[in-house]
């Protein structure tokens, strides 16, 4: 299964890099990362543990 997560406010190949660094360093499988989205290769129960315990909020 495979979630996709809406991100605001990318703008730049940066952003990309920077997202994609992130969400790896939380645990979570990345499988793609364009500005404003990214995909991971988890489940959303798991995706929003991870990332909350980055001090982030996640919601569906």
């Amino acid at each position: 299964m495979s979630t996709t997560l809406h991100i605001k406010n990318m703008v730049c190949p940066r952003c990309v890099s920077v997202v994609r660094e992130k969400l790896t360093g939380l645990g979570l499988r990345v499988t793609r990362v364009e500005l404003g989205e990214a995909e991971v290769a988890d489940d959303p129960p798991t995706c929003r543990e991870s990332i909350g315990t980055g001090g982030k909020a996640a919601s569906n």
